[in-house]
């Protein structure tokens, strides 16, 4: 037995005297009706899935553009030099970009040194002292007082108070089984920083710990004298850090280009750009499994970039000597769009071309390589029109659409079920009435016999 109200069903349950199954009928009748809802939704998934794919791909160009900034910036990879040293137990050095690639000879006559002295031990650092005043001279410079008063009368308090100021010195105090001493160091090395006492407690009469002396050097044949052991004035954009004496011996300290981070960086460059690319090109492979292609096999504005990338790649420098393309400085393509180092011929341009190499990438005259591709990929990632940017701002539109479609069909859904639950449940009543209605008809006939 069937019924229809709107639409046909099943009535599910039904036998004679029982009834129907109200809910699952209505179920049923919902169910099919429901087909165009279910047709939004699967819109709404691939929707998702097309979202999630373009992020993967904003986040890959993203990568892909930073590698490149990092070739354009003159601070960058290829700005940076890296300084070496004949004997590093006397000198080192690092480089900033500022520096000139070169070497320079360097002999170390004297280290500088910090000034410290000491005190006769007293019995031990909580020991009490007369309460004078311990006065200094710091390098040849004005007096200073160190008013040790009846609170800090002993080793301990005065290296306390001391450190607790602005003395120009360091206190401690050093113990032995002779007794404890109070120290002092300098706070500046060299003789700038001499330590001088002119006065103080008569417990402590100071002994000098260590000397004050000047670092004395030459630099290229130029005889130079540092407080300190650091100089960053020698050479342009070098800092010299003197470890030890030469005894008259001459170091070489070496500046030049850092063709290890050029490398890196041009290393990251093409494994940025392939898996960007990568990832677009599966966009539009066919997947036997799946008996399709990619989510964003349909996207014009992918294939569009797809299209733009592979373009680039074969820019052309024009005035620069000897390095053109990129092909010309060590980086192929490959037939499906992906790039490869050629090790022997960019090792061969960073060592013998580095200036060229930098221009390639770097120059403003010629428009270098990584300066156009950076014009373009600003455009891609631009974030109000870029391509992928107005893709997402596309599916999120058509998605808020369609779940406002879905909101509103729920609604009329939901008024749909309760006259279906309505009438079938008038009509499950009715046949389970039917058997008394059925015998009282039969009596009833019976009787007119």
């Amino acid at each position: 037995m069937a019924t229809s109200v709107g639409s046909t069903a099943t009535l599910s349950g039904y036998s004679a005297g029982t009834g129907i199954d109200v809910q699952g009928t209505v179920d049923q009748i919902l169910y099919a009706e429901r087909a165009q809802e279910r047709q939004w939704q699967a819109q709404q998934q691939t929707l998702a899935d097309q979202r999630t794919a373009l992020q993967d791909l904003q986040s890959k160009l993203a990568s892909f553009e930073d590698s490149v900034n990092s070739l354009k910036d003159y601070s960058g990879a290829l700005g940076a030099l890296t300084s070496t040293s004949s004997d590093s137990g006397v000198v080192t050095a690092t480089a900033d970009r500022t520096a000139l690639a070169g070497i320079h000879s360097v002999t170390v006559d004297k280290l500088a040194t910090t000034s410290s002295v000491y005190c006769d031990p007293l019995a031990s650092a909580s020991s009490t002292f007369t309460t004078t005043p311990l006065v200094l001279t710091i390098g040849g410079g004005p007096q200073v007082s160190i008013n040790l008063d009846a609170d800090h009368n002993t080793l301990q308090g005065a290296s306390d108070f001391i450190n607790s100021g602005d003395y120009g010195v360091t206190a401690s105090v050093i113990s032995d089984i002779n007794g404890s001493r109070l120290a002092l160091v300098s706070k500046q090395s060299g003789t700038a920083g001499d330590i001088q006492v002119v006065s103080g407690p008569p417990e402590m009469s100071f002994h000098v710990g260590t000397a004050a002396q000047d670092a004395a050097l030459t630099v290229d044949g130029v005889s130079l004298v540092s407080s300190t052991n650091t100089l960053t004035g020698a050479l342009q954009g070098v800092t010299l850090q003197l470890t030890g004496e030469s005894a008259g011996r001459t170091v070489s300290v070496g500046v030049a280009n850092d063709t290890d981070k050029a490398k890196q960086a041009i290393a990251d460059f093409v494994s940025n750009y392939n898996t960007l690319i990568g990832a677009i090109n599966s966009q539009f492979t066919y997947d036997e499994s799946k008996k399709s292609a990619g989510v964003l096999a349909g996207d014009a504005s992918v294939r569009g970039m797809q299209s733009t990338l592979l373009s680039a790649m074969s820019y052309a420098v024009v005035g620069n000597p000897n390095l053109t393309t990129l092909r010309s400085v060590g980086v192929e393509m490959n037939d499906d769009g992906t790039l490869a180092v050629n090790e022997e011929v960019l090792n061969q341009n960073l060592a013998t071309h580095f200036s060229d190499v930098k221009s390639f990438f770097q120059s403003t005259d010629i428009n270098g390589f990584a300066r156009s591709l950076g014009g373009t990929l600003d455009a891609l990632t631009d974030s109000t029109q870029g391509p992928l940017t107005l893709d997402l701002n596309g599916l999120d539109s058509t998605d808020k659409m369609l779940s406002q479609q879905v909101d509103d069909f729920e609604d009329r859904l939901a008024l749909r079920q309760q006259t279906l639950l309505d009438q079938y449940s008038k009509i499950d009543t009715t046949l389970r009435q039917f058997p008394t209605i059925q015998a009282q008809l039969t009596a009833q006939l019976g009787s007119l016999k």
